[in-house]
């Protein structure tokens, strides 16, 4: 902190309110300077993230809605007898599929549901998602 510019207290406040930002750019992901470096990110967590990009590709291109659909179709009818449904989804990307489970799960004639509950879990994440409906 030896410098002939200022007197200590403004060095200090300086030095201060760099670490500050420094931490605070840290801890929101915006890339550090001074060579503290922002740790590599992770390729599959990148991928997770919902974003525009990936929300319009799904739109756009119906052989990823034809999967889904293919996906959710085989779920509907293994529970076909059950009134009451627990989804536990261990790696979840994007959620859009949900909203056609719930909505063909809602207008089954035969042993409506009466009860669903979607966990899902971020493996990586610090998050985990608990939602009844």
């Amino acid at each position: 902190m030896s410098s002939t510019r200022g007197i200590t207290i403004q060095r200090s406040i300086f030095y201060f309110t760099e670490v500050l930002h420094e931490k605070i750019d840290r801890e929101t992901g915006i890339i550090i300077p001074k060579g503290l470096g922002k740790k590599p990110e992770d390729p599959l967590q990148a991928v997770k993230c919902i974003d525009t990009i990936l929300i319009a590709f799904y739109e756009e291109l119906p052989l990823c809605q034809i999967i889904k659909f293919a996906g959710i179709q085989a779920s509907v009818e293994h529970v076909a007898e059950t009134s009451k449904v627990h989804i536990i989804d261990l790696e979840i990307r994007n959620r859009i599929h949900y909203i056609t489970l719930m909505q063909a799960l809602s207008t089954r004639c035969k042993n409506p549901i009466e009860h669903l509950k979607i966990t899902a879990v971020g493996i990586k994440s610090k998050q985990n998602v608990d939602q009844e409906c």
